[in-house]
């Protein structure tokens, strides 16, 4: 079975492009790829990560490509991709700073806050664009915490730790 946090969201397929089944794919990372004929990307479907193999593929501009997956030839067969999450192996990142997919790196990890003091273990990232948080349970409670640089001080692999600045009032919700 495909295991999600082997993979990071590379993007979204937002419409038809043209009459032979081409897609356009709008990339929510910042990482660059080079899709590959013989690499699969994964496109999510009620929660399962289901593969396809490209055909053609094109870069338009620094965050949309043009796509053609394998067996799609038409907008009657491209239609249902539409709206579509796009995932890639973690293996298969490109240059660049992607901290979304990177979050699920950090599942299982304990949140420190600034004073020291364990605040839980994330047990999820959540993935909104834009708006990644981590769910995080301490004493049977669950909190959501936003998983952005404007928060997080410092991350420790080794201990596997994250220190973070809790927002005010946060913990009282």
């Amino acid at each position: 079975m495909i295991e999600r946090k082997e993979f990071y969201l590379f993007g979204k397929i937002l419409k038809l492009h043209g009459f032979n089944g081409h897609l356009l794919v709008k990339a929510e990372s910042s990482f660059k790829t080079n899709f590959k004929k013989s690499e699969p990307l994964f496109l999510e479907f009620d929660g399962i990560l289901v593969p396809f193999f490209i055909l053609d593929s094109a870069q338009t501009t620094s965050d949309s490509y043009l796509i053609l997956l394998d067996d799609i030839d038409s907008d009657s067969s491209a239609k249902e991709f539409v709206g579509c999450s796009i995932y890639l192996p973690l293996g298969k990142k490109g240059k660049g700073k992607d901290p979304a997919g990177a979050l699920f790196m950090l599942e299982g990890y304990s949140l420190i806050d600034s004073k020291g003091a364990y605040t839980g273990k994330v047990e999820e990232v959540v993935n909104i664009p834009q708006n990644n948080l981590f769910r995080v349970v301490l004493e049977e409670k669950e909190y959501l915490f936003p998983a952005n640089d404007d928060f997080i001080l410092a991350i420790d692999h080794k201990k596997k730790e994250i220190h973070y600045q809790i927002p005010e009032g946060l913990l009282d919700i």
